[in-house]
């Protein structure tokens, strides 16, 4: 087996404590460097306000950080 460097292993462990811990209100930034505002969480989908009236449905697993 491969052995990952020690900040691969902390950055898979903070995305996944951001994963479990996302709330409808949190403002999160995307892969793609979209931003928005989380309306509701689902087991594997979030609805997020990207403007205003303008609700997108993608991953939660897209999401790679907090605002």
């Amino acid at each position: 087996t491969c052995a990952l460097p020690i900040y691969v292993k902390k950055r898979r462990s903070e995305l996944n404590d951001l994963h479990v811990d996302l709330k409808p209100g949190m403002k999160v930034m995307f892969c793609g460097g979209v931003y928005g505002k989380l309306v509701r969480v689902g087991k594997e989908t979030v609805e997020v306000e990207v403007a205003k009236n303008v609700i997108i449905t993608v991953s939660r697993y897209a999401i790679q950080g907090t605002v």
